[in-house]
């Protein structure tokens, strides 16, 4: 009998993938057979200790930077020849910490103090970010291939 949940000779690009949530979709996937693409800002240092396994690349990448996602695009498909699964995943999400006195509040306090500056940076990451990253990994899969949302605002945005 065929094991339905495995992921072999599957390629899949997860943006943020060193993150917390990141980190868990990167190890499920691998774990199911997966080969991984991981982008994310953090350094390759950490990835390498974090993500030992040959099925998984690391790109430090910009996801709002259409030239670095189509640089990345290129690797992946040199190395693995296809992209199956797109999940975006990365976010902005500054520093949230809990307020004796009330719900978690952000490193900016509530939500009438955040910053312009901030609120673009998210819609850059988290909207931004996810529309390049669908039109240029998604310009090369094949149909049955699966694109997943996985970007919400941060809890800061609304504490």
């Amino acid at each position: 009998m065929a094991d339905l949940f495995s992921l072999r000779g599957k390629v899949v690009i997860l943006t943020g993938g060193l993150g917390l949530i990141g980190l868990n979709y990167a190890k499920a996937l691998i774990g199911r057979g997966a080969r991984v693409a991981v982008l994310d800002l953090a350094d390759s240092l950490k990835a390498r200790k974090i993500l030992k396994n040959k099925t998984f690349l690391y790109y430090q990448s910009d996801i709002t930077s259409r030239n670095s996602l189509l640089a990345v695009r290129r690797k992946v498909l040199k190395r693995f020849g296809k992209i199956d699964v797109l999940i975006n995943n990365a976010a902005w999400d500054p520093k949230v910490g809990n307020s004796k006195k009330g719900p978690p509040q952000s490193n900016f306090g509530s939500f009438e103090n955040l910053p312009l500056a901030s609120w673009n940076k998210e819609l850059g990451i988290n909207l931004t970010g996810t529309m390049l990253c669908c039109q240029i990994f998604g310009a090369k899969m094949k149909r049955g291939s699966s694109i997943i949302l996985d970007t919400t605002m941060p809890p800061s945005v609304f504490a």
